[in-house]
């Protein structure tokens, strides 16, 4: 059988060693890759192989059809949907499974095994595979976009698996007009790990382009969408701070409030735009009337009952009020971040968020915001939640990730 692959695919295909990776950008051919890499295997001699996805329905929906699409029905014995099972014609049988409770990927024993999109899975599952192949002597491959410093940048940095790298650009059927486009609107870390394949290291400062350039004084118009991002607390702050969008989709931020021990009711005044005397003794009143507030936007957690405020959820506390337009957002914390980043520093270089000097901890916590660092000096993925900076950076968050999701919305 013949396959049109392209160079990156073809150096992958060819490995001989016994581990191997392809790390691709999206779209780079990754699982087509390892696709046609685990029917060489099967089709070779007979064998037990496996193909080991994140989830079942990235099995159903992309790698079974992708096996169906390249091995063609004259090798095919029999396929059972319920089983998730193929046997060829010459002996040879593949397993498709989920790795979503990894503990039921024991008892297999292989000849070879092909996991896909291996970098948003937890070491373990390599682990348990490598097992699996030890009394065979078998072979095990990898395809996966970069997911930081993890477990698979550890394997590839100590050369214990062979790896071909391929940037999206490597795939001569992806137009470079759409790679171009991906470039302006990301952040230039995301946009290498995606588009790349580059390994980036997530330590620090988790938003490290912010600067000079996105703090500007920032004059509310009367005539833009203004939003109130909002991480509610008690203890720990809560913080709110009034945006608005522009025709250009640029984040502006005017103002902010960032107080412990505040009240439902003191909250509700702040947002009807009231002076008001904040637990730390300033006087605060909004320059922007409740009339113009579009959306108070917020995390999830708001919605769920709270023992301070006598097991009422805040959202239905300041429903009482007569604040109603109160919309909760949830999704990932890393791609809500990614996010951030994209509107601090496009991969162009161009800032599209800003913040009014006067949000002095505004500013203080974007350049403080920072991972965790393990003895090894590894980070974390999530930002460390040191109840500092991370209520302002979560409301903003939240903004953001509501934004991204109603693009049309952007456009006044």
């Amino acid at each position: 059988m013949k396959y049109k692959l392209s160079f990156k695919q073809g150096q992958f295909i060819n490995i001989s060693d016994r581990f191997s990776a392809f790390i691709g950008g999206v779209r780079s051919g990754k699982s087509f890759a390892g696709t046609v890499k685990g029917i060489k295997f099967a089709r070779r001699r007979k064998s037990i192989g496996a193909v080991i996805a994140p989830t079942y329905p990235m099995i159903r929906d992309v790698l079974i059809p992708l096996w169906q699409e390249l091995l063609p029905a004259k090798f095919v014995k029999k396929y059972s949907r319920s089983e998730h099972k193929l046997w060829l014609k010459n002996g040879s049988v593949v397993l498709f499974r989920s790795a979503e409770i990894p503990e039921r990927l024991y008892g297999l024993t292989l000849h070879w095994f092909h996991i896909d999109e291996a970098a948003t899975l937890p070491r373990r599952v390599w682990d348990i595979m490598m097992s699996r192949v030890i009394s065979t002597r078998g072979y095990g491959f990898i395809t996966t976009t970069p997911n930081g410093h993890n477990w698979v940048y550890e394997l590839v940095k100590s050369g214990e698996i062979s790896s071909v790298f391929a940037k999206t650009s490597d795939n001569p059927l992806i137009d470079p007009v759409e790679i171009e486009r991906a470039r302006k609107i990301l952040d230039s870390k995301f946009f290498r790990q995606q588009y790349e394949a580059s390994f980036e290291a997530y330590l620090g400062q988790v938003y490290d382009d912010f600067g000079e350039r996105n703090i500007v004084p920032i004059v509310p118009h009367a005539d833009l969408p203004t939003y109130i991002a909002a991480d509610f607390g008690w203890r720990h702050p809560t913080a709110l701070v009034w945006a608005q969008v522009d025709q250009e989709n640029n984040i502006m931020l005017f103002d902010e409030v960032v107080e412990s021990f505040l009240t439902p009711d003191a909250i509700a005044k702040i947002i009807r735009g009231e002076k008001v005397r904040l637990p730390s003794g300033k006087i605060f009143k909004s320059k922007i009337p409740i009339g113009m507030i579009r959306e108070i936007i917020t995390g999830f957690e708001a919605s769920q009952s709270r023992q301070e405020s006598g097991g009422l959820a805040i959202i239905d506390i300041l429903g009482d009020e007569g604040i109603r337009n109160i919309r909760t957002v949830g999704g990932s914390i890393v791609r809500g971040i990614f996010d951030v980043r994209a509107k601090i520093l496009s991969a162009e270089g161009e800032p599209h968020l800003f913040v009014d000097p006067h949000c002095e901890r505004l500013i203080s916590d974007f350049r403080g915001y920072h991972y965790p660092e393990n003895a090894k000096g590894i980070a974390s993925e999530l930002p460390e939640k040191d109840n500092i900076h991370d209520h302002t950076m979560d409301a903003v968050r939240y903004l953001i990730t509501a934004l991204t999701d109603r693009k049309k919305e952007w456009t006044i």
